[in-house]
């Protein structure tokens, strides 16, 4: 870079302020009762799920095991969570693993955190990546935007 450019702290903060900025709005406009948290730095920014448990299938909720099963066996590692003296999954976790495997996007749940088995675990967040292209955030929220409620 030269005299007068941006440095790449700048560059990347920018960037990244312009995906929160234009990520924040959407999944506030969208029709999926989620509630995007302020952010002021950092490479996520969250979203409370709280008014999104009853979209959830409840079969994210009751197991580990939420894939279809095909001709390939799978070698995904999944963690294992559940919430403290329940045998129910974490809402973020099934929230998550929903919208990763029915509706083509990924998301982080907030309860990986914790320590498994925590008392202080909060399971209404989730963590969407800030430090991704506009192009690309811009094509998942395409895809959210596509969900009915």
């Amino acid at each position: 870079m030269g005299p007068g450019s941006p440095s790449f702290v700048e560059d990347s903060v920018a960037k990244f302020v312009e995906v929160r900025d234009f990520l924040t709005k959407e999944v506030s406009e969208m029709s999926m009762p989620w509630k995007p948290l302020p952010a002021r730095s950092g490479y996520f920014m969250m979203a409370d799920i709280s008014e999104c448990k009853h979209l959830i299938p409840e079969k994210y909720f009751l197991t580990h095991d939420y894939e279809p099963k095909g001709p390939e066996p799978t070698n995904i590692k999944k963690v294992e969570m559940w919430m403290p003296g329940t045998n129910r999954v974490p809402a973020d976790l099934a929230f998550a693993r929903w919208m990763g495997i029915e509706k083509g996007v990924t998301m982080m749940p907030n309860c990986f955190f914790y320590r498994n088995g925590s008392k202080h675990v909060k399971e209404n967040y989730v963590r969407l990546a800030i430090c991704k292209k506009i192009d690309a955030v811009k094509g998942v929220c395409e895809k959210l935007r596509k969900i009915k409620i």
